[in-house]
């Protein structure tokens, strides 16, 4: 299985940790990885336009897309997912997003692609394993023309 996991910078070392534990996992492959490089602010409109398409294609050649809350770019990803018809498992490390600002929602969180997970800052990996396991069996739409 093919996963990106998408994410803010402020929850990079989160990121960092789920990245590395699936990555370990036989049969499971990484499409790319964002933390190895981190912020690229300031380093000018080649490396925006370098990364920008590393991303979007690891989110086009995932099977499954894994979103810890962040910003724009997180929610861009989920778009190109779901126009493209990948599931999404949306991750709330520490109820970040649906027991302290339920003004963060955002309609697409609620899209029939996205599963959306409690989770507690992702220390029950095996939890999280079955977890990913059940959501593998989530159809994608039959019309879908991608």
């Amino acid at each position: 299985m093919n996963i990106y996991v998408a994410g803010g910078l402020e929850l990079i070392d989160v990121a960092r940790k789920l990245i590395t534990f699936l990555a370990a996992v036989p049969g499971i492959t990484i499409t790319y990885d964002w933390t190895q490089h981190g912020s690229v602010q300031g380093l000018g409109p080649g490396r925006y336009r370098e990364v920008a398409t590393r991303e979007a294609q690891g989110v086009l050649d995932a099977d499954l897309v894994i979103a810890i809350p962040g910003g724009k770019g997180t929610h861009v990803e989920m778009g190109i997912a779901i126009g493209r018809g990948i599931p999404i498992m949306l991750l709330d490390p520490n109820s970040l997003l649906w027991k302290t600002d339920l003004t963060r929602d955002c309609v697409f969180h609620f899209h029939p692609l996205v599963s959306r997970i409690e989770v507690d800052a992702l220390q029950d990996f095996q939890g999280f394993l079955d977890l990913l396991t059940a959501l593998v069996t989530v159809p994608v739409r039959a019309d879908f023309k991608g």
